[in-house]
């Protein structure tokens, strides 16, 4: 699978470097985000976002205060493990990981400002109401794409946003720290409400074989994240998981110091 592929640009863009992680940070109007919408997604991103209170106060003042919208929200954490930089504050991004790179904070932002572009388009407002969830946002953005593009000039308020990269794209090592250094800020970024265990354990990637091993309908319907949609919690499937694992015989001497149960 080639790697999801966008341009970025910048009102206004700075740089700063610091050990292996460069921060480009500035305004983009939100006509030039449409590409991210398209690409990226919150895999990355510990928890997913969910439309209520906070998606709607952000609604609210770009309707009611565009100019000052950019200072009254921290706006979207993006990361890239390879860049290009072009002309006239462009920059070209690759999310060559999805489940690492991507939207790393800022969900409930790109949930908010997704819904507002869609309700310049959509006629029929009960489609709109739809929009609970991520994955919501995504299904009808696809199918109203076109509609967007027509009318993406009305987009002309500016969003902050803050992109990380590699700081040496030809140092492999420097590449390879970066992307672990993703893990730990996204972690950090996400703390203002504390996650859960299940919501760490799938950001470490714990219940990638138990997902796996699922048929793709029922694993669809986990919710294996924190706002992430699924009827079923992962909590209830682990604790499923340990039926089996309590009548297995396991070997006295058991392996790595394990225990038999």
């Amino acid at each position: 699978m080639q790697p999801n592929t966008i341009i970025i640009k910048f009102e206004q863009v700075a740089e700063q470097s610091q050990g292996p992680v460069t921060r480009l940070i500035g305004f983009v109007r939100a006509k030039h985000m449409l590409g991210l919408f398209d690409a990226a997604d919150l895999d990355a991103n510990p928890r997913s976002a969910k439309s209520g209170p906070v998606t709607e106060d952000i609604m609210e003042s770009i309707e009611d205060s565009p100019s000052i919208f950019p200072f009254k929200t921290k706006g979207v954490l993006i990361g890239a493990s390879e860049f290009d930089r072009l002309e006239r504050n462009r920059y070209l991004l690759r999310f060559v990981e999805p489940n690492v790179e991507g939207i790393l904070d800022g969900g409930h932002n790109m949930l908010a400002i997704g819904t507002q572009n869609l309700s310049l388009v959509l006629n029929n407002k009960r489609d709109l109401n739809k929009i609970k969830v991520w994955n919501d946002l995504k299904e009808t953005w696809k199918l109203s794409r076109e509609e967007i593009a027509a009318i993406k000039d009305k987009l002309d308020f500016l969003v902050p946003l803050e992109i990380l990269v590699p700081s040496n794209l030809s140092d492999e090592e420097v590449v390879d720290q970066f992307r672990t250094s993703l893990l730990a800020i996204c972690a950090a970024r996400n703390n203002n409400v504390e996650l859960t265990l299940e919501t760490k354990a799938n950001k470490r990637g714990y219940y990638e074989e138990l997902r796996s091993a699922l048929p793709a309908r029922t694993a669809q319907k986990i919710e294996w994240k924190t706002n992430d949609g699924g009827i079923i919690k992962v909590r209830d499937v682990i604790a499923l998981a340990w039926i089996p694992l309590s009548v297995i015989n396991l070997p006295e001497e058991a392996p790595f110091g394990a225990t038999k149960v």
